[in-house]
């Protein structure tokens, strides 16, 4: 089989038309041989068969592409990392969905129940494990109709002054730029806090206002969002069941 026409399957397969072609121009930018290309094709095909019992549920199929698309855009030293780092993203992402689905003042109730159902299991089993988990939220037209009007509100920027909107996307990028450490959360949170205020005073606003609250409350659940990955990641990564509790 050509390489085109395994491309075609993965496509087919994750419900993409066969006109897009984000993985086409990412093969042809990222991989100048013909071998590595069919390498490549070889193990997403793979990767994303762990998703059969799934492949008729459109939405998630997308968002396993948009997953593919993600770890292919990584600068990885070697292909044979690439099967690992798809399961990894996607893994991820999925549970951030999950926590989101389920309403974020139940975190630390999800990651126990993920890190406890997830922990020790091969590839096939910790894909089925997750993907049963999370398959009811694709399925809830309620919850995809909210995520594509989120989605054109965050495009629009209609409940986002400009002032607000950078701000989250400056502390957006901090947070990726900074070390994040597990044992020393209230140090973080304090660091995450100074960073907040300065970026109100770089823009002139009082602190002292009800708005400046909610968003520093927002800001917040960024950081808690990525303590609570960061603690499932290494709990999945390590032999302890145990997550580290995300204050």
């Amino acid at each position: 089989m050509d390489l085109e026409t395994k491309l075609w399957n993965i496509k087919k397969f994750l419900w993409i038309p066969f006109e897009n072609k984000e993985l086409d121009n990412i093969l042809e930018r990222k991989f100048s041989s013909e071998s590595e290309k069919l390498t490549v094709i070889n193990k997403i095909s793979q990767f994303i068969h762990y998703f059969e019992i799934f492949k008729n549920i459109q939405p998630f199929m997308q968002v396993i592409h948009a997953c593919v698309v993600r770890a292919l855009e990584f600068n990885f030293e070697s292909l044979d990392f690439l099967g690992e780092l798809l399961i990894k993203i996607t893994l991820l992402h999925l549970i951030e969905e999950y926590i989101k689905y389920s309403n974020l003042s139940q975190k630390n109730q999800v990651l126990d129940l993920l890190t406890t159902s997830l922990e020790r299991l091969d590839a096939q089993p910790l894909i089925l494990n997750l993907g049963l988990l999370v398959k009811p939220l694709y399925q809830d037209e309620a919850y995809l109709n909210s995520m594509e009007k989120l989605k054109e509100i965050e495009v629009e920027y209609v409940h986002l002054s400009d002032i607000e909107l950078e701000i989250k996307n400056e502390i957006h990028e901090w947070l990726n730029s900074v070390s994040l450490d597990l044992d020393n959360q209230e140090e973080l949170t304090n660091q995450l806090e100074k960073k907040f205020n300065e970026l109100l005073e770089k823009h002139g606003i009082s602190k002292d206002t009800q708005d400046c609250s909610e968003i520093f409350q927002e800001v917040k659940e960024m950081c808690t969002m990525k303590l609570v990955l960061l603690s499932l990641e290494d709990s999945l990564e390590n032999d302890s069941c145990e997550p580290i509790p995300i204050k």
